[in-house]
Order: C-alpha cells, then structure tokens, then sequence
C-alpha cells in the first residue's frame, strides 16, 4: 500500500531567508506495481531524491527510468507521476518549494494612427474576392482596436473627447466593412 508522509521541519532551525518559499517535504513509499496518480501543481517546484528502489518517473511528456540516487526536478504546473515496476519498495523524498505564478509579459502596445486606418481603407482594390475582403476587414479591426486602446490608455473612457475620437473611428470602419463588401459583391457578380 502506498504511503505518503509530510516530514515537519524543526522550528527552532528553519531558515526565515527562504521568503517564505518552503512548501514542504515528503517521504512517498510505493510498493510494486504502484503508482502516484498524475498531477500537478501550479505554484509549486518539487525536487525528488531516490532514497532507494528503482521505478518509473513521468514529466511533463517524459518519462524514464528512476534509480536509488537519482535527483529529478518538476517544473511547476508540469503533470508528474512515480511508479514502481520493480520488485523491491521504492522511497523517495520530496521537498516543494512555492514559486510565483508566471505573469506573462505585456506586449507594448503597437502604436497606430488614423492616417494607416484611412490608407489601409483607401488601398482595397475595386475588385476584391472573398479571401481578400475578409483580411482587409480583419485588418481593419485590428488596427480600429489599437486606435481605441491608444484613446483609452491616453484619454480614458470618460472624457468627451475619448468618446468622440472613437465614434469618429467606428463609423470610419464600420464605411469601410460597407465599401469592401459592396465590392465583394459586385466581384462575385462579375460587375
């Protein structure tokens, strides 16, 4: 039968330099043909030393085989699971450690002017199929959306002038969505 243990450190020894990022330790005994289910955890590292035994250790997509001595690294939220295949007990020692959640970083913003607004709407060729009016109405967007993040971020959304620089964008875009399906219309007629 499996066994899983948490080991209490001594007070009176604990490190307070660590901020914090101690999670814990464990002692996992697994009997043959045993096996943790897989699992994760987000914000936490563990570090599994083989006490002794032999086994089997999944990582992430890896997975190969674990000896007495061995020292493995889980990333956190990486699924990780340790079985025995083999004949004897397998003992291993777990210390977590509690890691800040990745923030991704944020892109800066790509600035963007009426002016490429106006010149992206006045490029659409007469002429236009339905592959090329769908792309011109997605870029067309893309830039009316960074256009409204830019008033935002400058403006906020409370001013009267914020409100009316973006309903002078929308009824720009929402004239060219018009125009560019006029053409793909009359393309797709043969006019």
């Amino acid at each position: 039968m499996s066994r899983m243990r948490q080991l209490v450190p001594r007070l009176d020894l604990h490190s307070d330099e660590d901020g914090g990022r101690f999670a814990g330790c464990w002692e996992l005994e697994l009997l043959r043909g045993e096996a943790t289910d897989p699992h994760e955890h987000r914000e936490r590292e563990e570090v599994c030393y083989v006490l002794f035994g032999a086994g089997a250790m999944l990582i992430g997509q890896k997975e190969g085989e674990i000896h007495k001595g061995d020292v493995l690294h889980v990333p956190p939220a990486t699924t990780h699971r340790i079985e025995n295949n083999c004949s004897k007990r397998l003992r291993c020692l777990l210390v977590g450690t509690e890691v800040s959640p990745e923030q991704p970083e944020e892109e800066p913003l790509e600035k963007k002017t009426i002016g490429e607004l106006d010149r992206m709407i006045e490029a659409i060729p007469r002429a236009v199929g339905e592959v090329d009016a769908i792309q011109s109405i997605v870029k067309i967007f893309d830039i009316g959306g960074s256009l409204s993040e830019q008033i935002e971020n400058a403006f906020g959304l409370d001013s009267a002038e914020a409100v009316e620089a973006l309903s002078r964008i929308e009824k720009r875009i929402m004239r060219a969505v018009v125009e560019i399906s006029r053409r793909y219309a009359l393309s797709s007629r043969g006019l």
